[in-house]
């Protein structure tokens, strides 16, 4: 199977991209650090500001992320080192097993305190390392809905526009990649497939349901984002119509 010289290239360069770390000092988290008292212990910034690390320094990282996080509970540092150190190959044997014990038993807790995108990275990793079926389908599902939103929006910004409104109403007839239709706005539900997907792949596991419910309803509430505009674009085009809002 071939697969030509674009994708040969991008396979590479995230190959190269995941090269594993080989410098570690003491910065590693043990397997069986004590991650109930992690959640009352306040993170401490090593002095100086954030260093250029080598690409194999996992202790220059860690420093970095101590400085990120510094004042939030040292839990969430640890999340974010045990995320750092699942994007390389051959992590240390323990820490996959570490992830996934402090996400079955702090979900609730990681999910109300991390911001968007350290919940969207930690997703990434439970994509590949989840502790169930439910959570590395619905943390895969997850990241490419969120990585494909932040493509669009970035896009977006060099349209032009200076707000998130939705564009005005022009139309424009052709076909998309893969010579796609575009959707109907009026009618189309691709929108709503792809948010129940989700959030079906999620049930019945309390850390895939926990994580899904901290992102999804933030991406379709926000006004800057796609989902938000859809719905302002199909609720004008019901108005028009003589109907009420769409739901």
């Amino acid at each position: 199977m071939t697969t030509g010289p674009f994708l040969d290239k991008w396979i590479h360069l995230q190959q190269e991209a995941e090269r594993p770390f080989s410098r570690f000092g003491d910065a590693v988290p043990s397997p069986d650090c004590d991650l109930e008292a992690a959640w009352h212990e306040p993170v401490i910034a090593p002095d100086g500001p954030l260093e250029t690390c080598p690409f194999d320094d996992f202790a220059c990282k860690a420093r970095n992320l101590a400085r990120r996080f510094a004042g939030q509970p040292r839990a969430l540092l640890i999340n974010a080192k045990l995320v750092t150190l699942l994007r390389r190959r051959d992590p240390p044997p323990h820490i996959e097993r570490l992830f996934q014990r402090l996400w079955t038993t702090y979900h609730r807790q990681l999910c109300d305190a991390l911001d968007a995108r350290w919940l969207i990275s930690s997703a990434q990793s439970l994509s590949d390392h989840g502790a169930t079926e439910a959570q590395r389908r619905a943390g895969a599902e997850l990241t490419l809905l969120c990585g494909l939103i932040k493509l669009y929006e970035t896009d977006r910004l060099h349209s032009g526009a200076r707000d998130p409104k939705p564009f005005a109403p022009t139309q424009v007839n052709r076909s998309l990649v893969l010579d796609m239709e575009p959707f109907a706005i009026g009618r189309g539900d691709l929108d709503r497939v792809l948010v129940t997907r989700i959030w079906r792949a999620a049930q019945g596991d309390p850390v895939a349901e926990s994580l899904v419910l901290a992102l999804i309803p933030a991406v379709l509430a926000d006004d800057r984002g796609i989902f938000r505009r859809l719905r302002i674009l199909r609720d004008k085009r019901r108005e028009r119509r003589g109907a009420g809002p769409n739901p």
